[in-house]
């Protein structure tokens, strides 16, 4: 159902499935083209704490970043406080837009942080 584009990936497998094949979110997204990064692994608690920090750096509150994600302020709130992990077509959204790289918010890189 994935392959077809019928369901979205859940985050957490798209996470195993690039760390089973060596491979970047940011290769899968295609926001770049190289394939795959140094070998971290994901980090959660890194993660959310860097979209927090990407928001304030883009001037967003959780309202607005809610807004441009049709979602809730809550859903941001959870996001960022590590409740859980972010929805696979929210961190696209994000990083299309913003330039920024999936697999830096999602903690396992430090750089690039924003992609050409």
């Amino acid at each position: 159902m994935w392959e077809s584009g019928n369901e979205i990936i859940p985050i957490k497998r798209l996470i195993d499935f690039c760390e089973i094949f060596n491979t970047s979110i940011d290769y899968i997204f295609k926001l770049n083209n190289l394939n795959n990064y140094q070998r971290n692994k994901y980090d959660q608690a890194k993660s959310m704490s860097k979209l927090k920090e990407f928001r304030k750096e883009q001037k967003l509150t959780q309202e607005k970043l809610a807004s441009i994600l049709n979602t809730n302020k809550s859903v941001i709130c959870g996001y960022e406080k590590r409740r859980y992990i972010i929805a696979t077509p929210f961190l696209y959204t994000i990083c299309y837009k913003y330039h920024i790289s999936a697999d830096y918010l999602l903690g396992k890189i430090d750089k690039p942080k924003y992609l050409k």
